[in-house]
């Protein structure tokens, strides 16, 4: 199996034949590869908008929204929840920190704001439909796949029983190729290009020195974070750009 199709797989819930026999080394030749399952979930996004363009425009970001969602099955919001529940409680120990990312239930407030983060998406979707910036659709679930590769390429693995049992393997420059190749698509894609490259910037710096300074480098939680805080970054930069809703 070629492994662009892998990253299809082990990025979203499309079905890709023979992914379930994939061994580890397999798993980490995918990696590279993740920016373009995220072109791939953006075009699903593009086409998804363009189908739904006779409906009323909050009722399409709706739906939207929530084949975005289903793409991943809601495991990137999971992950960010964990994340931002286990950073708060944990005080700034790496052990209670890992223990309660492990316990697998986030708190309340920390599941309030993930609701928070996709109604903003569901907002930005609208606002994007309304105006017909299908470039900023198509880019987004991009940047949240370069952000993740990102902390791949460039920051140790907290090795966890059972997380990512591939990252051995994996090629570290490789991946750092696939995210240079990433972010050079959503530069060229995205309205705001310099704004959108900042703001991922700025935020796989401070997401790895979080993520070494408090669990001594990243996990599946922490990787699912910065997919959506890329998502969302990229958004934001449509937005703020050339015909976007909240443009100057």
């Amino acid at each position: 199996m070629h492994p662009a199709l892998l990253a299809v797989a082990d990025l979203t819930l499309i079905p890709v034949p023979g992914a379930g026999r994939a061994s580890p080394a397999d798993h980490a030749r995918a990696a590279p590869w993740y920016p373009l399952a995220g072109l791939v979930a953006g075009a699903a996004l593009v086409a998804g908008a363009l189908l739904l363009q006779g409906l009323p425009t909050l009722l399409a970001a709706l739906l939207v929204t929530a084949l975005w969602v289903g793409l991943t099955g809601a495991s990137h919001l999971r992950g960010l929840a964990e994340t931002l529940g286990a950073l708060a409680a944990g005080g700034g120990n790496r052990r209670r920190t890992l223990r309660i990312m492990r316990a697998d239930r986030p708190r309340a407030w920390a599941v309030g704001a993930v609701v928070l983060m996709a109604a903003a998406k569901a907002a930005a979707v609208g606002c994007l439909i309304h105006h017909q910036l299908w470039a900023g659709l198509l880019a987004a679930p991009v940047a949240g796949r370069v952000l993740l590769t990102a902390l791949l390429a460039t920051t140790p693995h907290a090795a966890e029983p059972g997380d990512l049992l591939w990252i051995p393997r994996m090629d570290r420059a490789a991946v750092l190729v696939g995210t240079l190749a990433g972010a050079i698509l959503v530069a060229l894609t995205v309205p705001g290009p310099l704004a959108a490259l900042g703001a991922l910037g700025l935020l796989a710096v401070l997401l790895r020195w979080t993520a070494k300074r408090v669990l001594g480098g990243f996990n599946t939680p922490v990787l699912d974070t910065a997919c959506e805080l890329g998502e969302v970054a990229v958004l934001g930069a449509a937005l703020l750009g050339p015909g976007g809703c909240l443009s100057f």
